[in-house]
């Protein structure tokens, strides 16, 4: 009976959990075989194009050594139908499609000429050889460009072919961004048309030394325009992609252009609490500006208003600044925003997030061709309270004396409003003349015309606000002092004349180096720049202002609020 037990125990088979194990195994050695088969047809595939690839190079790199040197060059088919001859001038196509086992592929040989010497922008054009490069690239899926081959060779002048004549034009793309440790970068195969000009129109690309040549030229005025596009770079912005040339006989005019891929920006509106500010957050009528001073040209600024609509969900805009040249740790300078506006929000900062941590825009890229998303924080602005009168303006003149806002009982009240019945009017302070005006808040709210500030303040007159917060809609323009006279200026203290206190916002709370932390602090809110004559001394902003800043003397005093350092 043992033995028969014995038997009947190894018979029996596997248990379902031993089962389920067992395939489970088998699924992971199948997936992983598959895979790696998958894997290994794909690249036998594309080892395959490759090499087909690399043989159409060869063999047009060969056709073109067994001919005369004098008919090497190229020619480029438009749309049209018609050709415009490369310089060199040939029968070769700059660009071709050939099929191969049922593939196309596209081939593009650029053929230059060139001379042994280094770059020189003072030298001489001494042609002594040309340049061929060869480049197939498989067409049909995306990915095939990663398996473009190039071959590139050099064909020699034969002593005995005559030496050319004529004028020359050699234009030199280099690229902008430059760290310290890098020599200058040449770009190859940047388009550049001659098109215009006592000789024939001529199109080429610049060959490996980053060099489009022209030789051989009658004499006269000439047109060559570079095709960047095509590249994706961009000519630096105080020079252009359209060269206009003149030469004179045997002359050789040499010129380098500075290019780089472009930078961009886009924008997400946030509360200092890092919320978007959302449409649903906003009134169906609202606009808002950005405007951003450029590096490239000097002061020059580039912007857009956007609408309600233009935000999404995340408080993101639709619109970008785009095309802008790079600065950065490769190329000196930085971009500024300037006159944003969100309704009745009070703009205070820009921010970038690096390494998962927002800090202060600096202005600067990180490298060409990159975007960077700009956070701008945003504090809710004081409103204009309805109700309070204050008499404190005549027409469009600041009325002279001293003022409070105040009940009838000379209790303070919310604010003190200083405005004609235009607000496209500019308010302003005669020469010599002083005006005192005391309120918890004081609001200058002509916001001026297009070309007109909303307050200017002339010669050796002083405007002095005694606040918790002032708040400027419009343009400041303190003019600027003359002889024996100086300037006009405003005086910001956080005090009434009779010394009661208006603010109670200590530098210890304001969470800045600069502050002093005994000295109470006033809100002062710029919708925009404030000018000592022409120049801008105070951007447009949000700032505390300690009790006793006279501007423009101290507007170094001024306090920047930032998201850490804000206080409500």
């Amino acid at each position: 009976m043992v033995r028969h037990g014995n038997i009947i125990k190894n018979k029996e088979g596997f248990s379902l959990i031993e089962i389920i194990v067992s395939i489970f195994i088998l699924s992971i050695i199948v997936t992983s075989v598959s895979v790696a088969l998958i894997y290994s047809t794909k690249a036998s595939g594309d080892n395959e194009i490759k090499m087909h690839a690399l043989n159409i190079a060869n063999k047009t790199v060969e056709d073109i050594r067994a001919m005369e040197f004098s008919d090497i060059g190229t020619k480029f088919r438009t749309d049209d139908g018609s050709y415009i001859y490369g310089d060199p001038a040939g029968e070769i196509l700059q660009e071709k499609i050939v099929n191969h086992n049922g593939l196309d592929y596209q081939v593009n040989v650029n053929i230059n000429w060139e001379e042994q010497a280094e770059w020189d922008l003072a030298g001489n054009a001494e042609w002594d050889y040309k340049s061929v490069s060869v480049s197939v690239t498989p067409l049909g899926y995306s990915t095939f460009n990663e398996l473009k081959q190039t071959i590139e060779t050099y064909v020699t002048r034969d002593f005995s072919q005559p030496a050319l004549t004529g004028s020359n034009i050699r234009i030199r793309c280099i690229r902008g961004w430059k760290l310290a440790s890098e020599d200058t970068k040449v770009v190859q195969g940047m388009n550049a048309l001659l098109e215009s000009g006592p000789s024939a129109i001529r199109f080429v690309n610049t060959s490996s030394r980053g060099v489009a040549s022209f030789i051989g030229l009658t004499p006269g005025n000439y047109r060559v325009k570079l095709n960047l596009d095509s590249q994706g770079y961009m000519v630096h912005p105080n020079s252009t992609n359209i060269l206009n040339l003149s030469l004179t006989d045997l002359q050789t005019e040499s010129i380098e252009v500075e290019i780089e891929k472009p930078c961009e920006l886009s924008f997400a509106l946030r509360d200092l609490s890092g919320n978007p500010i959302t449409p649903e957050r906003l009134s169906s009528t609202i606009n808002g500006q950005i405007r951003l001073r450029r590096a490239y040209p000097n002061n020059s600024t580039v912007g857009f208003i956007f609408l309600h609509g233009n935000i999404d969900g995340n408080g993101r805009l639709d619109t970008k600044i785009r095309d802008l040249w790079p600065v950065g740790d490769g190329y000196p300078g930085a971009y500024q925003l300037q006159d944003i506006f969100l309704g009745n929000y009070q703009y205070i900062g820009a921010y970038v997030n690096s390494l998962g941590i927002e800090k202060p825009w600096d202005g600067k890229f990180d490298n060409p061709g990159t975007e960077k998303e700009i956070f701008l924080y945003f504090v809710v602005a004081p409103v204009t309270p309805v109700g309070f009168l204050t008499d404190w303006v005549e027409d469009t003149n600041i009325r002279t004396g001293s003022f409070n806002a105040v009940d009838e009982d000379g209790d303070p009240i919310e604010a003190g409003i200083l405005a004609s019945s235009n607000l496209e009017e500019t308010l302003v302070l005669s020469n010599n003349e002083e005006a005192d005006f005391n309120g918890l808040k004081i609001f200058i709210e002509n916001t001026g015309g297009f070309f007109d500030p909303g307050l200017q303040v002339k010669r050796n007159a002083n405007l002095r606000l005694h606040g918790k917060e002032i708040i400027f809609r419009g343009e400041v323009v303190l003019e600027r002092g003359q002889g024996i006279n100086p300037s006009g200026r405003i005086y910001l203290a956080t005090t009434w004349e009779d010394g009661l206190q208006a603010s109670d916002i200590y530098g210890s709370i304001i969470d800045d180096e600069k502050a002093d932390i005994n000295t109470v602090y006033g809100k002062l809110y710029l919708t925009e720049d404030l000018y000592l004559g022409n120049g801008v001394i105070v951007d447009q902003g949000g700032y505390y202002f300690p009790d006793g800043t006279m501007l423009p003397d101290e507007s170094n005093k001024l306090i920047p609020f930032t998201k850490e350092n804000y206080v409500d």
